[in-house]
């Protein structure tokens, strides 16, 4: 599938690929149409400026393609 999407999305640097073992502990995630609970403590600093823009720079141009 990563070639086909290449040669679809030519202007995209990065295409990755993921390959799971079993699939077992992905049977309970959103990925498999069920949303998981997963608990995110605070962290003791926020993010810099520039490390959120870079993320926020970043996502947009990521597509999951299942």
């Amino acid at each position: 599938m990563a070639p086909k999407l290449a040669r679809k999305h030519p202007e995209l640097t990065s295409i990755v690929t993921v390959v799971n073992d079993t699939g077992q502990r992905y049977l309970t995630t959103a990925l498999c149409g069920e949303d998981k609970h997963v608990e995110i403590p605070e962290r003791d600093h926020p993010l810099d400026a520039h490390t959120v823009a870079q993320l926020d720079r970043r996502q947009s141009g990521r597509e999951l393609i299942a």
